[in-house]
């Protein structure tokens, strides 16, 4: 079959609707170029579809059939999508002038103001050396849809960056309950669908094996590195492993938990291996930060690895000063225990 452009559109223009949904029966298609234009007269949708390609590889495979059906799925997956974002667009207008219904779809998320600029008008929260930052959540068929919360929409909401935070953290959407598991094995059940991994968080069990790395993060696996602002999570965490414990930020939506038991690398050098994983295999959507994170099982307390290291440099000071001042002292001791005895003539 030959055709030239404009024989082209205009043949898909009339033939279309035959490899169409019946939904589609009462929409009108207009020709414009090499653009279609569809609309429905039932509503003030309208979707522009161009076929400049689409002729190229028409005139590639001189076949018009599998080109219909291929131009048919793509209006019907674009129809379905903007559809979709209608309604959100919508459901935003809501939220937004109604927070008893918005702060169903909290979700904080963690951002490292080192590495990512933050919004100046965005809500947020310090946490150590990180920043917590706060979304509504409308993600729906894997489609991510987050609108970012400001400062004036809490202001409209009449609530304070405190309650923001409060009723965040109490969401009990999939997005906000935590999940801790084998590392090893979620990326098994990931790539190859394998049982997936116990949640040990949910688990019976008492302490756990410690010989090996875990993955932190949601039951959504979206956004969960936050967790680790949660206390009660990475005392959790730590009460399993019975140890101190490293938290490697993997990306935005995982932190990898490394036992303290066997670890030899300085902070220094695990920076430059999660710095180097960024570079290798990180989107710049996904990054998160370059920094380690040390949890004091004893102290129960979370810190940068880094200062963590520090403050073992300085105790070891301080105890090489006490040996040391001890080793300076003893002689004197010895000889005024002497002098001491001596007789008098």
């Amino acid at each position: 079959m030959r055709m030239n452009k404009e024989e082209f559109i205009q043949f898909v223009a009339k033939n279309i609707k035959y490899h169409l949904p019946s939904d589609f029966s009462s929409c009108q298609i207009e020709v414009n170029h090499m653009r279609l234009t569809i609309s429905d007269s039932n509503s003030s949708k309208q979707l522009n579809v161009y076929l400049d390609r689409t002729y190229e590889q028409f005139m590639q495979v001189r076949s018009m059939f599998p080109i219909m059906e291929n131009v048919a799925k793509n209006i019907t997956e674009n129809w379905s999508l903007m559809s979709k974002r209608t309604e959100e667009k919508r459901q935003a207008v809501n939220l937004v002038n109604n927070y008893n219904e918005a702060k169903k779809y909290l979700q904080a998320t963690l951002c490292d103001p080192d590495m990512s600029a933050i919004a100046p008008d965005r809500v947020t929260t310090k946490a150590g050396s990180y920043i917590v930052l706060y979304q509504l959540n409308l993600d729906t068929n894997a489609l991510h849809t987050y609108i970012p919360i400001t400062n004036r929409m809490i202001n409209r909401w009449e609530i304070t960056k405190e309650q923001l935070y409060e009723d965040t953290m109490k969401v009990t959407a999939v997005w906000n309950q935590p999940f801790f598991a084998e590392w090893e094995q979620e990326v098994f059940y990931l790539q190859f669908g394998t049982p997936k991994p116990e949640n040990l968080l949910e688990s019976d069990r008492g302490k756990i094996e410690s010989d090996t790395i875990y993955i932190l993060s949601n039951k959504a696996l979206d956004n969960g590195a936050v967790l680790i602002v949660q206390p009660e999570i990475i005392e959790k965490v730590g009460d399993l492993l019975q140890q101190n414990y490293y938290l490697f930020p993997s990306s935005r939506h995982e932190m990898l938990v490394y036992p303290n038991s066997g670890h030899s690398m300085t902070a220094q050098e695990m920076e430059r291996m999660v710095r180097r994983m960024n570079e290798q295999e990180r989107s710049q959507e996904d990054l998160l930060s370059d920094k380690v994170l040390f949890y004091d099982y004893q102290e129960r307390k979370l810190k940068l690895a880094t200062e963590r290291e520090k403050e073992l440099v300085e105790e070891n000071e301080l105890q090489e000063d006490k040996i040391s001042e001890k080793a300076e002292n003893q002689p004197k001791k010895k000889e005024e225990k002497t002098m001491g005895i001596t007789p008098r003539f």
